[in-house]
């Protein structure tokens, strides 16, 4: 059964493809607005994604293109930018001094945690949804899964450009 297109009078608003993209879009004008409302308007989805993995470790540029699927052009943009706003630094790698190791600076650790619980919240409200709702704990976690399949095979071709 084609569960996405299954009469001849489909309608992309109604689609499965249309619900996650506005779902998406809703997402990030939210964190964006939230973020803006605790001070936070200078941190991006986008950004707080590299900020998240310079506050696990700190990694060349290679390593989080490849961890967070972007081209070298457009992660080094986004890590110029972060530098001037006083969120990241870099230092030479001892083993070949051309390449750079990313970190957050003292602020950038902040404001990342600062927004992590800010985004953090807005998890809470689908949590909160899901309760009233009465959907379970099984039906999230097979959802999550259904997304993950999405973005790890549907999209895969996109993830080697």
């Amino acid at each position: 059964m084609n569960r996405t297109t299954k009469t001849e009078h489909w309608r992309p608003e109604g689609s499965l493809g249309a619900l996650i993209t506005l779902t998406s879009l809703k997402m990030r004008q939210r964190a964006k607005n939230d973020l803006a409302k605790m001070g936070l308007g200078h941190i991006s989805v986008a950004r707080f994604w590299v900020m998240h993995e310079l506050d696990e470790s700190p990694r060349n540029q290679a390593t989080l293109c490849k961890r967070l699927k972007q081209s070298a052009p457009s992660m080094m943009e986004m890590l110029e930018r972060l530098r001037v706003d006083g969120l990241v630094k870099f230092t030479a790698e001892a083993s070949d001094p051309r390449k750079k190791r990313w970190d957050l600076t003292p602020r950038g650790r902040k404001d990342y945690l600062k927004a992590r619980e800010t985004l953090r919240d807005i998890g809470r409200g689908f949590d909160k949804i899901f309760q009233e709702n009465e959907i379970s704990d099984l039906e999230v976690d097979r959802f999550k899964q259904i997304l993950q399949l999405l973005n790890d095979d549907f999209f895969r071709e996109e993830q080697r450009v």
